[in-house]
């Protein structure tokens, strides 16, 4: 599997991470970490580790200076995806300080991270503003939508991707919460109908009931997977560990030679994976399916 050459310059990284999704999906390890020191010694473990990228939480620090959240950006070797999640999105940042928020987020641009994280519920003229500083300094732009009670039908999903798309991203993102077999299909059937558009997009589930989705969806065409670098099943979004997602990854791809074999069984991975899912009622999928 190609990974992503940590030395790149803004200039080509957005262009070259872009086109490298559009044909395999990149594991991306999401990091919460208090300090400087613990952040960068994390990323890269997550890298050695198989992660093609790390996503910053700038909610988590201590010290959430701009010119602490910028020197983690200038001195990792890792491409980041930046994030500042608020209460609503399950992060640690204080609804009232909204523009504290999304001030420090638009600072962080100017260092000139890989991609930054916007939230499609952020009021219009805030996200315009946080896209538009992305896009005049070469940052890739993912807009990003979370729902953390439910999974709705494939076609409001993809009424929810359109409008993610009309404010003009690199790439869009949509988490859901599972509660049945019929969300995971709705989910699935979602990725298959979008895996064509010419924005990348990454669609999957959070939780226990999520958990395979992690590993099917990027496997059926979402061009990005979030894990954790080690498993924690007590943080409520049961993410795969970033080892075993990429031995998961290089397992499928060396018995199917290639993203590209792959990406040509969906049809019948995706027939597997709704079979699957609908005649058992224990998981995970993910042990069956790099047999097949």
């Amino acid at each position: 599997m190609t990974r992503i050459p940590p030395s790149l310059k803004p200039k080509s990284r957005l262009s070259t991470i872009i086109k490298l999704m559009k044909k395999q999906p990149l594991i991306c390890t999401t990091i919460l970490a208090p300090t400087y020191g613990v952040f960068l010694s994390k990323a890269k473990r997550a890298y050695s580790a198989g992660s093609d990228m790390a996503e910053l939480r700038i909610d988590s620090l201590n010290n959430q200076s701009p010119e602490t959240v910028k020197k983690i950006i200038a001195d990792s070797r890792i491409p980041l995806i930046v994030s500042n999640r608020n209460k609503e999105n399950h992060g640690l940042c204080p609804s009232k300080n909204e523009q504290t928020r999304l001030g420090l987020l638009s600072e962080c641009i100017k260092a000139k991270p890989s991609f930054v994280d916007i939230e499609l519920e952020t009021d219009r003229h805030d996200r315009t503003a946080i896209i538009d500083d992305a896009k005049n300094n070469r940052v890739g732009v993912i807009c990003s939508y979370h729902d953390f009670a439910r999974t709705p039908s494939s076609k409001e999903i993809i009424k929810i991707f359109k409008k993610i798309i009309n404010t003009a991203p690199d790439v869009a993102k949509m988490v859901f919460t599972p509660h049945t077999k019929k969300d995971i299909e709705n989910i699935l059937h979602a990725v298959e109908h979008l895996r064509h558009e010419k924005t990348p997009s990454t669609i999957f589930g959070m939780g226990n009931m999520g958990q395979d989705t992690r590993i099917l969806s990027p496997i059926l065409g979402s061009c990005l997977t979030y894990c954790s670098l080690k498993a924690d099943p007590t943080n409520g979004l049961s993410q795969i560990s970033v080892k075993d997602t990429r031995a998961i990854f290089d397992i499928l791809i060396k018995q199917k030679r290639g993203w590209t074999s792959v990406r040509q069984e969906h049809r019948e991975l995706l027939a597997l994976a709704i079979t699957e899912f609908m005649s058992k009622e224990n998981y995970p999928f993910i042990g069956r399916l790099v047999n097949v």
